[in-house]
Protein backbone atom coordinates (compact mmCIF):
# COMPACT_ATOMS: atom_id res chain seq x y z
CA UNK A 1 0.00 0.00 0.00
CA UNK A 2 1.39 3.38 -0.96
CA UNK A 3 2.29 5.95 2.18
CA UNK A 4 -0.02 8.28 0.64
CA UNK A 5 -2.88 6.07 0.94
CA UNK A 6 -1.79 4.76 4.13
CA UNK A 7 -1.68 8.55 5.74
CA UNK A 8 -5.08 8.81 4.40
CA UNK A 9 -6.62 6.01 6.02
CA UNK A 10 -4.79 7.19 9.22
CA UNK A 11 -6.16 10.35 9.74
CA UNK A 12 -9.45 9.22 8.92
CA UNK A 13 -8.94 6.60 11.63
CA UNK A 14 -7.79 9.30 13.86
CA UNK A 15 -10.89 11.68 13.17
CA UNK A 16 -13.30 8.75 13.79
CA UNK A 17 -11.29 7.24 17.11
CA UNK A 18 -11.61 11.27 18.71
CA UNK A 19 -15.40 11.69 17.69
CA UNK A 20 -16.53 8.25 19.01
CA UNK A 21 -14.35 8.78 21.65
CA UNK A 22 -15.47 12.63 22.51
CA UNK A 23 -19.32 11.11 22.51
CA UNK A 24 -18.40 7.93 24.81
CA UNK A 25 -16.69 10.54 27.10
CA UNK A 26 -19.44 12.58 27.31
CA UNK A 27 -22.04 9.97 27.62
CA UNK A 28 -20.02 7.92 30.23
CA UNK A 29 -19.47 10.90 32.21
CA UNK A 30 -23.46 11.57 32.17
CA UNK A 31 -24.22 7.89 33.50
CA UNK A 32 -21.64 8.36 35.90
CA UNK A 33 -22.91 11.45 37.36
CA UNK A 34 -26.58 10.50 36.93
CA UNK A 35 -27.15 7.26 36.91
CA UNK A 36 -30.71 7.19 36.19
CA UNK A 37 -30.34 8.28 32.28
CA UNK A 38 -32.46 11.06 32.62
CA UNK A 39 -29.97 13.47 31.80
CA UNK A 40 -29.23 12.29 28.49
CA UNK A 41 -33.00 10.91 27.90
CA UNK A 42 -32.25 7.15 28.30
CA UNK A 43 -34.73 5.18 30.23
CA UNK A 44 -33.32 2.69 32.91
CA UNK A 45 -36.20 0.35 31.54
CA UNK A 46 -33.05 -0.44 28.97
CA UNK A 47 -31.56 -2.37 31.55
CA UNK A 48 -34.47 -4.60 32.45
CA UNK A 49 -32.49 -7.49 30.89
CA UNK A 50 -29.01 -6.58 31.98
CA UNK A 51 -27.08 -7.36 35.07
CA UNK A 52 -27.38 -3.43 36.09
CA UNK A 53 -29.88 -1.32 38.08
CA UNK A 54 -28.31 2.14 36.47
CA UNK A 55 -25.60 3.45 34.34
CA UNK A 56 -23.47 3.82 36.93
CA UNK A 57 -20.93 0.54 35.46
CA UNK A 58 -22.18 1.30 32.70
CA UNK A 59 -20.94 4.69 32.13
CA UNK A 60 -17.92 4.12 33.94
CA UNK A 61 -17.13 1.34 31.18
CA UNK A 62 -18.17 3.93 28.69
CA UNK A 63 -16.06 6.30 29.26
CA UNK A 64 -12.82 3.94 29.95
CA UNK A 65 -13.19 1.71 27.37
CA UNK A 66 -14.26 3.75 24.51
CA UNK A 67 -13.80 6.76 25.64
CA UNK A 68 -10.66 7.07 26.40
CA UNK A 69 -8.89 4.16 24.83
CA UNK A 70 -10.03 5.93 21.85
CA UNK A 71 -8.22 9.10 22.54
CA UNK A 72 -4.69 6.90 23.32
CA UNK A 73 -5.53 5.20 20.12
CA UNK A 74 -6.34 8.66 18.56
CA UNK A 75 -2.84 10.02 20.47
CA UNK A 76 -0.38 7.00 18.70
CA UNK A 77 -2.32 7.85 15.31
CA UNK A 78 -1.08 11.11 15.74
CA UNK A 79 2.44 10.65 16.84
CA UNK A 80 2.86 8.21 13.99
CA UNK A 81 3.99 5.84 16.66
CA UNK A 82 4.53 1.94 15.21
CA UNK A 83 1.61 0.46 17.27
CA UNK A 84 -0.98 2.49 15.97
CA UNK A 85 -2.14 0.10 13.86
CA UNK A 86 -2.43 -2.44 16.92
CA UNK A 87 -4.12 0.15 18.56
CA UNK A 88 -6.35 0.69 16.17
CA UNK A 89 -7.22 -2.86 15.79
CA UNK A 90 -7.99 -3.77 18.56
CA UNK A 91 -9.96 -0.74 19.73
CA UNK A 92 -12.05 -1.67 16.80
CA UNK A 93 -12.28 -5.24 18.39
CA UNK A 94 -13.48 -3.50 21.78
CA UNK A 95 -16.45 -1.26 20.15
CA UNK A 96 -17.75 -4.29 18.37
CA UNK A 97 -17.68 -6.05 21.33
CA UNK A 98 -18.94 -2.92 23.36
CA UNK A 99 -21.93 -2.76 20.76
CA UNK A 100 -22.45 -6.32 20.31
CA UNK A 101 -22.86 -7.07 24.37
CA UNK A 102 -25.36 -3.69 24.25
CA UNK A 103 -27.60 -4.87 22.10
CA UNK A 104 -28.07 -8.20 23.67
CA UNK A 105 -28.32 -6.22 26.87
CA UNK A 106 -31.37 -4.26 26.23
CA UNK A 107 -32.67 -6.36 23.09
CA UNK A 108 -32.94 -3.02 20.93
CA UNK A 109 -30.54 -2.01 17.69
CA UNK A 110 -30.65 1.83 17.43
CA UNK A 111 -29.08 4.09 14.55
CA UNK A 112 -26.44 4.87 16.92
CA UNK A 113 -25.70 1.30 17.34
CA UNK A 114 -25.07 0.93 13.60
CA UNK A 115 -23.17 3.52 12.83
CA UNK A 116 -20.95 2.36 16.09
CA UNK A 117 -20.99 -1.42 14.28
CA UNK A 118 -20.20 -0.07 11.04
CA UNK A 119 -16.72 2.08 12.66
CA UNK A 120 -15.38 -0.56 14.51
CA UNK A 121 -15.27 -2.84 11.82
CA UNK A 122 -13.87 0.04 9.41
CA UNK A 123 -11.57 0.41 12.33
CA UNK A 124 -10.55 -3.02 12.69
CA UNK A 125 -9.76 -3.01 8.77
CA UNK A 126 -8.07 -0.22 8.54
CA UNK A 127 -5.86 -1.34 11.57
CA UNK A 128 -5.00 -4.69 9.36
CA UNK A 129 -4.38 -2.86 6.73
CA UNK A 130 -2.14 -0.34 8.64
CA UNK A 131 -0.69 -3.45 10.03
CA UNK A 132 0.53 -5.35 7.37
CA UNK A 133 1.68 -2.43 5.38
CA UNK A 134 3.73 -1.18 8.64
CA UNK A 135 7.22 -2.86 9.75
CA UNK A 136 6.41 -5.27 12.55
CA UNK A 137 7.59 -2.97 16.07
CA UNK A 138 8.44 -6.20 17.76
Amino acid sequence: MEARTQNKLRITAIVWLIIIALNALAAGYSFMVEPTGKDIGIPLSYLQYSPFDNYLVPGILLFTTIGILSMVAAFLGIKKHPLFPHALFVQGCILLGWIVIQMLLIRDVNVLHVVCGISALAWITIGFLLWKASPDPF
